[in-house]
């Protein structure tokens, strides 16, 4: 019989699915370790290994960008005229027997719990991960819609809405006006020839 996941998201909490990755690598005892989603790339991919070779033995983690590949045919610039969807992420650690995953229900940071204390981290621009999804305004649209549904005060987001953090700053219910600034912002691109529109 095949293993079927639930379709109700986050049915399990995102911490214990976490745990389990980490046991997963315990048993290979990597010397690195690297977290991505099935919707994210790293790159240039052939550099990751040479750089995290090149780190002394002292470093525990590696933040770098993050950023999305945005592929709205109806609002193409939506990115980067209303924001640059870029972040920092530290998807990227050392391994060491016996880590733990974060405790959180949903929106767990990937590396693991205290491991800061371990060591220092560096930040790097020479690896950089795109973002496949959410890219398009109706696909963010959605994921404001489950996350808010499955975290209605915020609580699991540190207090953030969801959709001011996804929505380049608005509501939800000022979907109208988004577009209304973005519209503005696009034929000003056009008008002054800065860019491409």
């Amino acid at each position: 019989m095949p293993f079927l996941l639930p379709e109700q998201p986050w049915v399990h909490f995102e911490s214990s699915m976490l745990k389990v990755l980490y046991d997963m690598a315990e048993t290979a005892e990597p010397e690195w370790t690297i977290l991505l989603n099935a919707d994210e790339t790293v790159s240039p991919a052939d550099h990751v290994r040479p750089y995290l070779r090149s780190l002394p033995r002292n470093v525990v983690g590696v933040w770098y960008p993050k950023r999305s590949a945005w592929d709205d045919a109806k609002y193409p610039k939506l990115v980067p005229l209303m924001g640059k969807a870029e972040g920092r992420r530290c998807d990227i650690w050392r391994f060491s027997p016996g880590q733990q995953p974060d405790t959180k229900r949903l929106h767990c940071q990937r590396h693991p719990l205290d491991l800061d204390q371990a060591g220092p981290f560096v930040t790097t621009q020479e690896i950089r991960a795109t973002h496949w999804g959410w890219n398009t305004l109706e696909k963010r649209i959605a994921r404001v819609r489950l996350y808010t549904r499955l975290d209605p005060t915020y609580e699991l987001n540190y207090g953030v809405r969801y959709d001011e953090g996804l929505l380049f700053g608005y509501r939800e219910t000022e979907i109208e006006s988004l577009l209304e600034e973005y519209r503005r912002r696009y034929a000003q691109v056009a008008d002054t020839g800065d860019a491409e529109p």
